[in-house]
């Protein structure tokens, strides 16, 4: 929350009416100012004749909260609470490692009563270490204060956060189903990591025992097809990528024109 010196009292939200993080403090009946606080550390003292005289606008891009998402595609979710002048700002966007996504594009969406809007990246499995630097600009190029939700400031640096941090911070709740989710996914991108030899420098320690994993235990899951003689058809393979989806690919040998042909998974039907 942020914080000024009004008077010699330390003055928050409670204190003057829509203070918030990122507001800046004008006063109309302002009496001085001490500036040293920059060079010290102190907050602000700002000396006014009437606690009336006190207003404050918004003028930051504060980051709420962030979190992954895991349907179908990994994605970390930034959720920004943005002044009404950048969602006015047709041409305002922000960047994700350098990439632009126009603030237009966020998805509205509400986080402990504050109005917000979600922007979503998407990664691999083995790219859960990686960090992602977010900025945010106005239409013109300029970078928008950015600040997080206890009043640091990163304008100048960019914020950067990863699925690993959020692993991590998930780690120290009570919710044991999802320390269990997090952990399994944890362990998933750190094989994969080494798999592929993707940042392996940055590879999490692997949680789960593996020393029981055994063709034996994993017979439940091979591939299983019922392809009848005479069909023109038969089961060549099966491979699983790792992208931002996790993808099963069946390959099947074709004797006829693919055309004569209706595959489905789980009863619905595959587009060829």
């Amino acid at each position: 929350m942020a914080r000024v010196f009004i008077d010699g009292y330390i003055t928050t939200a409670e204190d003057v009416k829509d203070l918030t993080v990122g507001c800046r403090i004008e006063v109309t009946g302002l009496s001085s100012y001490d500036n040293t606080w920059k060079d010290t550390g102190f907050f602000p003292r700002i000396r006014v004749r009437n606690r009336a005289d006190i207003v404050c606008s918004a003028n930051a891009a504060v980051i709420l909260a962030r979190s992954l998402s895991l349907k179908g595609k990994i994605g970390l979710n930034f959720y920004l609470e943005l002044p009404e002048t950048l969602l006015a700002d047709a041409g305002a966007y922000i960047t994700v490692n350098g990439e632009k996504i126009p603030v237009s594009e966020g998805v509205a969406s509400t986080l402990s009563g504050k109005a917000c809007r979600k922007f979503t990246v998407f990664m691999k499995i083995s790219q859960l270490t990686e960090e992602r630097l977010l900025r945010v600009f106005t239409g013109d190029g300029e970078p928008v204060l950015l600040l997080d939700k206890d009043g640091a400031d990163f304008t100048e640096t960019g914020y950067s956060y990863s699925a690993q941090k959020y692993i991590e911070a998930a780690r120290g709740t009570s919710d044991e189903g999802l320390i269990t989710l997090v952990n399994a996914l944890s362990d998933f991108g750190s094989l994969a990591q080494k798999i592929f030899h993707v940042n392996e420098e940055n590879r999490e320690e692997v949680l789960a025992d593996l020393s029981t994993v055994t063709a034996d235990s994993v017979s439940q899951y091979a591939a299983k097809s019922d392809v009848k003689e005479g069909m023109g058809l038969s089961y060549y393979g099966t491979s699983l990528l790792l992208r931002e989806d996790t993808i099963i690919r069946h390959y099947f040998k074709l004797t006829n024109a693919v055309s004569q042909y209706t595959f489905t998974v789980d009863g619905k039907t595959v587009t060829l």
